[in-house]
């Protein structure tokens, strides 16, 4: 087991639920993200595909309308496999498709796929390095990998929203209880997002009161993990721009990834905030942030699982910390920091539901990576 399935499993949920309705909708904003990646119809019709934790699989039957030759889902999660099966059994889009219910690690198989693809899952495992090793295994040469990361910067307003959560739940452990409190202090916050399909308790399930504080995985991250086998393929969002010339490009993947390893810490405040885009800056200012938002990432897992007993002073440095590295990037970023800052210690729900700074502020998330297995 890992932490999230024990976290899953104890509370019989599978928060991932989206709203659907418009499928034809929902299948063009599947396809967007494939194109972003790299990917199209034609990358999957015919093709052997594998995916690991497709959830209720509500993202698995857009990819298979593309008609692949074998679909093989594995989904460990109880809650979610069963909602699986039954959305596939309900739907006329259940050819060539198997079904698992197990982890990644317990299925065998010797058969190598065109696409793989895993949504969600990796940058919450503490043994993240054998996982990817093992879903790489999967892939056949010249064949496509697709994951989510998700780091510290690109889940700051997530954090900040859990810190302000920990502290509305305290008196509170029963989780149904739990899920209303906060669904009622962040719907506001919530309503902000355009295009969210997801329910708003599934987000508050899955981002305000899992058991992961391992969102430390950058796309660069990713990169350099699989640097020297895959090649760079897409990402979404994309920061990164190549002007080099087709022919003169590298051979290898060590050498073609470089240039997306160099570029990644002038670029990668833009994951903070996805209102916004800013001009590239000093990597210092940037490894910085990195720095401070794992320092909050740190207290604030610390302050849940009651593992060390920090004093608000330490909270309030860290604050003041981020103002001063982002205040040059966005005042209103700041003055989020600040409305946070200012309920450290007296946090309410009718606080937090009419913030006015952090409200509309996200950061970009899970954030999509596509490779390209080297022959």
């Amino acid at each position: 087991m890992n932490e999230y399935i024990d976290f899953y499993e104890k509370n019989k949920i599978s928060p991932v639920r989206q709203n659907i309705d418009d499928f034809s909708l929902h299948v063009k904003r599947r396809k967007g993200l494939y194109r972003q990646l790299g990917l199209l119809p034609s990358s999957f019709e015919g093709k052997k595909i594998l995916e690991v934790g497709p959830g209720g699989g509500y993202n698995a039957l857009v990819t298979a309308t593309f008609k692949p030759e074998k679909y093989v889902l594995i989904e460990p999660n109880t809650t979610g496999f069963r909602e699986l099966k039954r959305k596939f059994e309900t739907s006329d889009i259940n050819e060539n498709v198997e079904f698992h219910n197990c982890l990644l690690e317990e299925f065998t198989c010797k058969e190598k796929f065109d696409v793989v693809l895993c949504e969600g899952l990796v940058q919450g495992l503490p043994n993240r390095s054998e996982f990817l090793s093992t879903l790489g295994s999967f892939v056949k040469e010249e064949g496509v990998l697709v994951i989510t990361v998700a780091d510290e910067i690109s889940m700051f307003f997530e954090i900040l929203r859990r810190y302000l959560a920990n502290e509305l739940l305290k008196n509170e452990t029963d989780f149904e209880k739990q899920i209303e409190i906060l669904v009622e202090a962040f719907s506001s916050h919530l309503d902000t997002l355009k295009g969210m399909t997801r329910r708003y308790d599934d987000w508050c399930a899955d981002l305000l009161c899992d058991a992961i504080y391992n969102h430390t995985f950058s796309v660069a991250d990713a990169i350099a993990f699989f640097q020297n086998e895959y090649f760079f393929y897409g990402a979404s969002p994309n920061i990164f721009q190549d002007f080099r010339w087709y022919k003169a490009l590298p051979n290898e993947p060590f050498d073609y990834n470089a240039n997306y390893l160099q570029q990644f810490n002038t670029h990668r405040h833009n994951f903070i905030n996805s209102n916004c885009i800013y001009e590239s800056r000093d990597e210092g200012k940037n490894l910085e942030l990195s720095d401070i938002c794992k320092k909050l990432i740190t207290v604030v897992k610390s302050l849940e699982k009651k593992e060390d007993i920090y004093e608000e002073k330490v909270l309030y440095t860290i604050f003041d910390d981020l103002k001063k590295n982002i205040s040059t990037l966005d005042i209103k970023m700041s003055n989020a920091v600040e409305e946070v800052r200012e309920l450290v210690g007296r946090v309410e729900i009718d606080q937090v539901a009419q913030m006015k700074q952090l409200s509309s502020l996200f950061g970009r998330g899970q954030i999509f990576v596509s490779f390209v297995k080297s022959l």
